[in-house]
């Protein structure tokens, strides 16, 4: 961005808002919502908060939340992207068919308008979903990854893949034990994710319910049956969760 008045306007206004809410713990700063804008435009307000963040010695959360050009570019240059604490999915998606549907940054249109637009199919599903939530875990294991697309996938998909923040109701043990859990690669299936704490807790996803086989060669046995609960969803569609450690 180069307009001189425009430029300060924006800096002046990034800064203010990290001055009054960086030390707010439970605060995701966004550009804000319903943003589709031009690289250029993340470039300048990711150099901002570098910018704030050398001054000030404070890091709060900085999340990239952009059309999957914009994002893309921004996770492969090392500077901007040492800046971004969560990648935010929620302007493009892996589709249902298998294709990917992700309109092009500054085009002056609103995700809504973007939509409209489209060619070819643009419906989603959890196991597309849970797709792009692992691929990205897997390129940036440092950030958190969220996935609030409109279509709600199944949160049990998300958390399985590695996603943060997944959208599911949870027994108090499992939520203590997730924080823990890595995304566990390899795992068999292109319709199944699983995260792990290598021999204490597992939580697998099948989007299928077809049964669920990984590797449990380090756990005893002996001591270990993995519980195996069908994931009930709106409308009908069902995935099969399972969650389980040793002496369960």
């Amino acid at each position: 961005m180069t307009h001189p008045v425009r430029r300060e306007l924006h800096r002046a206004y990034i800064r203010h808002c990290l001055d009054n809410l960086a030390d707010s713990s439970n605060v995701v700063f966004l550009t804000g919502a319903e943003f589709t804008g031009p690289l250029h435009f993340m470039q300048l307000w990711l150099d901002v908060v570098r910018e704030w963040e050398a001054e000030t010695g404070k890091h709060p959360l900085i999340g990239l939340s952009c059309t999957k050009d914009v994002q893309d570019a921004i996770l492969d240059d090392p500077v901007r992207s040492a800046v971004v604490n969560v990648i935010d999915l929620r302007y493009w998606w892996y589709t249902a068919n298998g294709g990917t549907y992700a309109p092009a940054g500054g085009q002056n249109l609103a995700p809504r308008q973007q939509l409209r637009e489209a060619k070819g199919g643009t419906k989603q599903s959890d196991a597309a979903a849970a797709r792009m939530v692992r691929e990205y875990r897997r390129r940036c294991p440092d950030k958190a990854v969220l996935c609030p697309l409109d279509g709600r996938p199944s949160g049990w998909a998300v958390l399985a893949a590695g996603g943060s923040v997944p959208d599911l109701r949870a027994d108090r043990d499992l939520l203590a034990a997730v924080p823990r859990m890595k995304p566990l690669e390899p795992f068999a299936g292109s319709d199944q994710w699983a995260l792990a704490e290598p021999g204490r807790n597992y939580l697998a996803y099948s989007a299928t319910g077809e049964p669920l086989r990984f590797d449990l060669s380090g756990v005893d046995r002996h001591v270990r049956r993995p519980a195996d609960r069908p994931a009930h969803r709106p409308g009908g569609r069902r995935g099969r969760t399972g969650y389980g450690r040793p002496g369960d």
